[in-house]
């Protein structure tokens, strides 16, 4: 897994991607209440 990932957000050839198709994108997380953000992890029987 790379440390970081340059996804250009648009469909394409990521690895092929240049500087210039690359697009500014904004991820937000929202806490409580009905919009709260949400990750959940499931875990396997026996995996600890």
């Amino acid at each position: 897994m790379p440390l970081a990932d340059r996804n250009p957000q648009k469909f394409m050839d990521i690895p092929r991607a240049l500087a210039s198709d690359r697009t500014k994108a904004t991820q937000r997380v929202y806490r409580g209440g009905a919009v709260g953000s949400r990750s959940t992890l499931g875990l396997l029987p026996g995996a600890m």
